[in-house]
């Protein structure tokens, strides 16, 4: 398997796209690619989401940043003409369980419904997303969703390197894999063929966020 047949598959793998139907609540989740706020912008437009928490203070990418998440999230929503009305800002959030159930806080603790979330991230974290979020709040319906694009275009161009963003997706991988274990994640079907495109990937140097074991000969 080469780097570029790995990289597909591991693209594949992370992706979880939901058909969206209307809700009260849609988390967005801090990252450092905001790209994913074109889809926020566009079911706001659709008028498929009555609020959105944006969420996160900093993480392991825009920890750096002097602005927080949620903070550039706002800034980008309201100058795309969705009302501050309809958003609501969790600041504290370092982490994807953190930002999952500190927005949970939040939308109960104002009345708002829970039954069906939206969860609005970059597209190679949608189905990590659904899994750390099925694990703590297992009756409520998920909906992961992304920005509609394809990873040629992703790569091409990347809030960080194209390394980076390599790097950042292997990771993720590796974590729907391995965090059921840990407590943090449902289980996530996989095959060995994933596993083996995550080597590959490993193996040519994209070990950035690699957690701490070893599968691959």
């Amino acid at each position: 398997m080469n780097k570029e047949k790995a990289l597909g598959i591991i693209w594949r793998f992370c992706n979880y796209q939901s058909n969206i139907t209307p809700v009260e609540v849609a988390i967005v989740l801090g990252t450092n690619d905001l790209r994913h706020l074109e889809k926020s912008i566009e079911l706001y437009n659709q008028k498929v989401v009555s609020y959105f928490i944006l969420s996160g203070n900093v993480g392991k990418n825009t920890e750096n940043n002097a602005t927080p998440e949620w903070k550039r999230m706002s800034e980008i929503m309201i100058n795309n003409n969705v009302p501050e009305s309809n958003l609501l800002y969790e600041k504290q959030a370092t982490n994807t369980g953190e930002n999952i159930s500190f927005s949970f806080k939040i939308a109960k603790d104002i009345g708002l419904s829970t039954d069906k979330v939206i969860l609005i991230s970059k597209p190679f974290m949608t189905k990590r997303a659904y899994a750390a979020a099925k694990k703590l709040f297992p009756a409520t319906e998920f909906l992961p969703i992304s920005q509609d694009i394809k990873l040629k275009n992703y790569l091409e161009n990347p809030s960080d390197t194209k390394d980076e963003a390599i790097n950042a997706m292997v990771g993720d991988a590796e974590r729907i894999i391995k965090y059921p274990e840990m407590g943090y994640q449902i289980e996530m079907p996989y095959s060995d063929e994933v596993l083996e495109a995550i080597c590959v990937l490993r193996k040519a140097g994209y070990n950035k966020y690699a957690l701490d074991y070893v599968f691959c000969a």
